[in-house]
């Protein structure tokens, strides 16, 4: 991509059921962002384990953030919907997380956002 000219990159992913937002590193810079959605149903991190909710998913948390300065943010233990806005000045994403992933009626509040600039592939936090 880089070599291509090709700026501006987000990739959009989901299929490993957490929360994350991450600079897409080469050569010790960031050619891209990635925003990944966590499950609304299926299990995550701790359910698999069968410990409680946000327990054996923080150790791991803090594990890949020590290893993976390229990894923005991270959060394995939560369900819900993500919501990404594209304009041409940057891209955002909002994690919206469900109080009881089995209730179709259940509690849905906004959780995290980043964002990417265009212009600048790196994520960052961005305001509520």
């Amino acid at each position: 991509m880089a070599a291509q000219g090709r700026g501006n990159t987000v990739f959009l992913t989901g299929d490993v059921h957490s929360s994350w937002a991450n600079d897409v590193p080469r050569d010790g810079t960031s050619v891209a962002v990635e925003f990944v959605c966590p499950s609304v149903t299926s299990d995550n991190s701790d359910e698999q384990l069968g410990v409680p909710p946000r327990t054996g998913s923080l150790k791991v948390e803090a594990a890949i953030r020590a290893l993976n300065p390229h990894v923005g943010f991270v959060e394995l233990g939560s369900h819900g919907p993500g919501v990404l806005e594209v304009t041409p000045e940057a891209v955002r994403m909002n994690w919206y997380y469900v109080a009881d992933r089995r209730d179709p009626a259940t509690a849905v509040t906004f959780a995290h956002a980043f964002r990417a600039v265009a212009g600048d592939p790196r994520v960052r936090p961005a305001d509520g």
